[in-house]
């Protein structure tokens, strides 16, 4: 997919969650290729609050935007996927990662967003690359910790 689609929906997606007040933050490959780490990304990862999922599957589902919803999963406590324009979001709540055998819940909270990144005079909120490498080596992605590491200085 081309980066111009992956901007439109990452976008509109902003608009949308702004406009209902959800305090969310991008994470994941997204969030290592606006800080330089990587050359590109797949996908739009998401994180909010727990009690945002509610407003969250109601404004997918008044943008007419199918979604597959799963509570208690094994990603998260609340796990959101869907297409749009051929892009692949997912929408997190309470991240679930394991740590030798004890699971770990991530409660997103705006204590997370680290910095915004300016994009069409948008406001794309970007969670912290220190805690996206803790959770990155949590969940064994060796290469995500790797490449982090090499390019510590952008953080």
């Amino acid at each position: 997919m081309d980066l111009v689609t992956k901007l439109d929906v990452l976008l509109l997606l902003n608009k949308m969650f702004n406009k209902k007040g959800i305090v969310w933050g991008l994470g994941a490959s997204a969030l290592l290729y606006f800080k330089g780490i990587v050359k590109d990304f797949n996908d739009i990862d998401i994180m909010v609050r727990e009690d945002d999922i509610p407003t969250v599957l109601n404004i997918l589902n008044e943008s007419n935007i199918r979604v597959s919803y799963e509570k208690d999963c094994k990603r998260a406590l609340h796990y959101i996927s869907m297409t749009i324009d051929n892009v692949s979001v997912s929408i997190l709540a309470g991240m679930k990662l394991y740590d030798n055998g004890i699971i770990k819940i991530v409660k997103f909270s705006d204590i997370y967003i680290n910095e915004y990144v300016d994009i069409m005079n948008a406001y794309i909120p970007l969670m912290a690359c220190k805690d996206w490498c803790k959770w990155y080596s949590l969940m064994g992605r060796v290469s995500k910790v790797d490449a982090m590491m090499e390019k510590k200085h952008l953080w």
